[in-house]
């Protein structure tokens, strides 16, 4: 099943001469997400890939989440692990730098079974939301730490990368960055509108660097992104707004990216017409023994 599956479905049942009907509720539940480390561009190996998943709030994707993905709409040029210890990346709009081993067909493109201690990027799979997530603000925003306290001030903690994929995929609508418990920067986009990412959906996610790496430094100001176990909590700002719920100006388009995720930088002392030079992992492409990833512990 794949998520552009969910919707109202009509079941008729025969039984002989007799036939019954009725309308029922499909709902897919769970989303893949290209996940990148705090420092920079491949940097995980297998296990600090596993782990990061887990720090977010998922697990790391399957080949067949992965393909499942791919066929609703995702397109990443970045290499990353998956559970089998093969490397992939979807592709549906083949490109230089991006055409890997299918060349110019589009698909998901596969580097085979990798050694644990190579690194790369990893695509997580989170699959429920067991709570709520929730944006909160004040005036003058919050540093990093700043971010911290206020959710607990509020009875929760800061999101997950993988809880606010999940709140996005649920309908989650906010133009404002906010902080992540993993001190990355984000913001969802379910409403298309041309002051939030150029009528395009997805997460947003802001790097200190035009290069999409670094996240930003902790004493820059931000909303944040909150998660609390209960469910009856709801958005709220401690002050009201002195700035519009708009994007940032300087705003960096990542063409490559999963559900046209965008990132943004902290500066405007240059303006790129792309964020950086999408380039798949070099590699030879290798077979080594059967794997089974849950005997493997995780080490650093």
């Amino acid at each position: 099943l794949q998520s552009s599956d969910s919707g109202m479905y009509r079941c008729e049942v025969m039984h002989g001469i007799e036939d019954s009907q009725d309308v029922i509720e499909l709902v897919v539940k769970g989303i893949v997400f290209h996940y990148r480390a705090i420092s920079s561009r491949y940097t995980l190996n297998f296990y600090k890939a596993q782990q990061a998943c887990i720090d977010n709030t998922a697990t790391i994707a399957t080949p067949g989440q992965l393909q499942a993905a791919y066929d609703d709409g995702f397109d990443q040029c970045d290499a990353g692990w998956l559970a089998d210890q093969t490397v992939r990346y979807p592709i549906h709009k083949p490109r230089v730098g991006c055409y890997g081993n299918l060349d110019e067909y589009p698909g998901v493109r596969s580097y085979g079974v990798r050694d644990t201690n190579e690194t790369y990027d990893v695509y997580c799979f989170a699959k429920e939301l067991q709570g709520n997530v929730f944006y909160i603000t004040t005036t003058g925003r919050y540093a990093f730490k700043e971010a911290m306290e206020a959710c607990y001030d509020k009875g929760a903690q800061l999101a997950t990368t993988g809880q606010l994929y999940i709140a996005w995929k649920d309908g989650m609508d906010q133009c404002n960055t906010g902080w992540l418990a993993d001190a990355s920067v984000r913001y969802p986009i379910s409403k298309r509108r041309p002051n939030c990412g150029g009528n395009l959906l997805g997460v947003r996610t802001v790097y200190r660097y035009p290069n999409q790496t670094c996240y930003p430094d902790p004493s820059t100001r931000h909303d944040a992104y909150c998660f609390s176990a209960s469910t009856d909590i709801e958005a709220f700002t401690e002050t009201p707004l002195t700035y519009p719920a708009t994007e940032p100006e300087e705003l960096f388009t990542d063409e490559g990216s999963a559900f046209t995720v965008q990132t943004i930088t902290e500066r405007v002392e240059q303006f790129f017409t792309k964020v950086s030079v999408e380039e798949e992992a070099k590699a030879d492409i290798i077979t080594l023994g059967p794997f089974t990833p849950v005997t493997l512990p995780f080490t650093e």
